[in-house]
Order: C-alpha cells, then sequence, then structure tokens
C-alpha cells in the first residue's frame, strides 16, 4: 500500500510538473505572438487565470482554451495595466537616477523616502496578477486592491518578497521563462490565501470572475 501511495503521488507530481511546463510555454508562445511588447501582459493575466481555476479546484480545465480566451478578452485591459506599470516604474527610476547623480544629505534623504514607494511598487507586483485574475473590476481598482492586500498583512507580504528575490537571485536568468508558471503558482497560491484573511469589504462594483461580489 506505500508503495503504491508513492507510486500515485510520483504520478501528480509529473502530472503537475507538466501542466506547469506546458503552460510555461503558452506564456512564451503567446508573449512572442503579440511581439513582446504587446503579447507580455496579456499572457501573463491568462497564464494567472488558468493557475485561479486551477487553485479554485478545477483542475481539469481545457488549459489553452482558458488562456487564449483570456489572451483575447483582457488583452487591451492587460496592457493598460502595463503601460500604467511601466511609467510608474520609469518615475522611479529617474528618481534613482537623480540620487545617484546628485550628492547630498538633502537628496540622500530624499533617497531614503524614494525606497519606500520602491517598496510598495514590488510588492503591489507581488499581487497584481492574482487579483487581477480574481476580480472584474478597472485598472485602477485592481491597483488599489493589489496595494490593500499586500499592506494587509505586511509580514507574509515580506516573506513572499523575499523568497521570490532568493529565488530569482538563484536561478539562470535564461530558464527563467521556462519555468515562469512554477513562481506563478506559488506566488498566486500564497496571495489567495493572504486575501482570504482580509476582513475588508470591498465595495459592491468588485465581482470576482464568477460574478459574485467578493468580501476578502
Amino acid at each position: 500500500m506505500r508503495y503504491e501511495h508513492l507510486i500515485v503521488t510520483l504520478g501528480e507530481a509529473v502530472d503537475w510538473f507538466g501542466k506547469l511546463l506546458y503552460l510555461s510555454a503558452l506564456w512564451i508562445g503567446f508573449s512572442v505572438l503579440g511581439g513582446l511588447v504587446f503579447g507580455v501582459m496579456p499572457s501573463t493575466v491568462a497564464m494567472f487565470a488558468v493557475i485561479r481555476k486551477w487553485n479554485m479546484g478545477e483542475t481539469d480545465s481545457p488549459v489553452f482554451r482558458v488562456f487564449w480566451r483570456t489572451f483575447r478578452v483582457e488583452f487591451w485591459k492587460a496592457n493598460l495595466l502595463g503601460l500604467v506599470l511601466c511609467g510608474v516604474a520609469l518615475v522611479l527610476f529617474v528618481d534613482a537616477r537623480y540620487v545617484l547623480f546628485v550628492h547630498s544629505r538633502v537628496t540622500g534623504l530624499i533617497g531614503l523616502l524614494g525606497l519606500i514607494p520602491a517598496l510598495l511598487y514590488a510588492i503591489t507586483l507581488l499581487y497584481i496578477f492574482p487579483v487581477f485574475a480574481h476580480v472584474e473590476a478597472s485598472v485602477w481598482r485592481i491597483l488599489q486592491l493589489s496595494l490593500i492586500s499586500s499592506l494587509a498583512h505586511p509580514l507574509r507580504t515580506l516573506v513572499l518578497l523575499f523568497a521570490f528575490m532568493i529565488v530569482l537571485s538563484n536561478i539562470h536568468g535564461l530558464l527563467l521563462p521556462l519555468f515562469i508558471a512554477f513562481f506563478a503558482y506559488g506566488d498566486s497560491w500564497w496571495v489567495m490565501k493572504i486575501m482570504r484573511k482580509l476582513d475588508v469589504q470591498v465595495v459592491a462594483s468588485t465581482k470576482n470572475k464568477n460574478g459574485h461580489v467578493i468580501s476578502y
């Protein structure tokens, strides 16, 4: 019985490994299909949409069909979100460059204060795709919910941030796209656990993908 259980467990592990590799391949393929610039964001949103279904217990959902439908439906909204994120990143980058080139106590203090929005930006990025996949809301509302969720449980959020930093620092850059779905699954699983613990009532205009009002 023990060996049979081990064989079943190994079989399930191999099956999940294959699913995640396939999802990573879809992410790479559709990112290239969108010319990278216009393909990465909708591909990422589509990837998290598939993972959301898995986390909701719908493990037999047709991966390609869910991915392709989400890619098409959320294409412009996802790219609008990407444009906003790139704009914020550009502002933070310019601020950092300014502090590096202008040395004084005042600008040093400004630089330290500048770390706060940079940190908020980083933790918001960890939440934004799981939130996007889970709720039906505007880009601005998704940004708000991502920030609220990340700040509601700061310790758990910092654990997630440091875990990703450790993993990213120890994996070859060329292997990252191949295993992108593995990171996305871990991110989504952890973030959904945090979101379920929130006791903040979300406004009625925000609904999950099943059409129900959500209360975190």
